[in-house]
């Protein structure tokens, strides 16, 4: 046989036909070729020149372990991230606080942290809320451990209520939690948590036509609250929606007249031409508001309030809607799509 005949002849039989794997191949001082195929042991004495495929393998392993230890780190932390990525994008289909884009200006977390823990220490009846709510502002503040304290808390008083209501609520609780653990690498954790969303979810699904569970709105409206005034206008209108649902929840309408009040008590003190517009969408939602809790004169004294002020701020001739309440409605129509 000749140095110029391919490997599979090497390591055939004479008409090039490849011997069973595993059997000997004698290489007679023929060079490894370029292919890949596996060449004789560089080594004399009896048996020189012979080597299987399972040696040539394990002898080029050994020459190469540090070449191959990169590989099988790089093929690892390939698949660590597409793992990691897989979750953070399942996550981010959650509703809760680190999906609700409530933003992370230190310095007004930290005045509305220290607001929180003054009112939970006076005693407040909405305990899961705040405690919900301290454990997305501790995480962002680096405190992972109070974070984790805080949803912990929140748990266990839902527990106790063992209500319906209570276990809807938990969807909210248990997202965070798979959030944290997200946030602090331990994606075991928060794989199990989001899993336990998801069960939480078939178990209480929200109403037909209703794009979130009354409970879980009610507690996105809450929460947005607390924030600045572009996400106060956001909370009353998921607010409507809860009530929409559940429109016999008087303690919804209560927070919603509440901070529709603030809202409107805001926009009169700017006095501006949008601000007069703006007034008529927060009165009309007054009106709503009212007229869904059974207050019908309340309800026809603010739908008279929105008609005098389209009669002060109408809209242009070419348009159906004043631009501010077009632009309003846009905005909003945005949240809910």
């Amino acid at each position: 046989m000749t140095p110029g005949k391919s490997a599979e002849v090497l390591a055939g039989d004479d008409e090039g036909r490849p011997r069973r794997l595993g059997r000997r191949v004698t290489v007679r001082g023929v060079p490894r070729p370029r292919d890949g195929a596996w060449g004789a042991r560089e080594r004399s004495g009896p048996g020189a020149g012979e080597e299987t495929r399972g040696e040539y393998i394990s002898r080029w392993f050994d020459s190469h372990k540090e070449q191959v230890s990169t590989a099988r780190r790089n093929i690892s932390q390939t698949r660590q991230l597409t793992i990691i990525m897989d979750l953070k994008q399942h996550l981010q289909k959650l509703e809760c606080h680190f999906t609700w884009d409530l933003g992370q200006y230190r310095n007004e977390l930290q005045g509305l942290r220290r607001n929180i823990q003054d009112i939970l220490e006076q005693g407040c009846n909405r305990l899961v809320h705040h405690y919900n709510l301290l454990s997305y502002i501790q995480q962002t503040l680096g405190s992972d451990t109070e974070a984790l304290d805080y949803l912990k808390k929140a748990e266990s008083v839902m527990q106790e209520q063992g209500t319906e209501e209570a276990a809807v609520r938990l969807q909210v609780n248990k997202a965070n939690l798979a959030w944290v653990y997200f946030l602090m690498g331990d994606m075991d954790k928060s794989k199990a948590y989001l899993e336990g969303v998801k069960r939480l979810q078939r178990m209480h699904p929200a109403p037909p036509k209703c794009t979130l569970h009354p409970e879980v709105s009610a507690e996105k409206g809450w929460t947005l609250m607390k924030f600045n005034k572009t996400k106060k206008y956001q909370a009353i209108d998921y607010f409507k929606m809860a009530l929409k649902a559940e429109p016999e929840r008087n303690e919804w309408h209560k927070e919603a007249l509440r901070y529709l009040r603030e809202a409107e008590s805001v926009m009169q003190e700017q006095g501006t031409e949008e601000a007069g517009v703006w007034l008529q969408v927060n009165k009309a939602n007054l009106a709503w508001t009212y007229f869904l809790m059974g207050e019908i004169d309340k309800s026809k004294g603010y739908l008279e309030e929105v008609e005098r002020l389209q009669g002060m701020h109408p809209a242009p001739p070419e348009f159906t809607l004043h631009p501010e309440v077009s632009g309003e409605k846009s905005l909003t129509l945005v949240k809910f799509s």
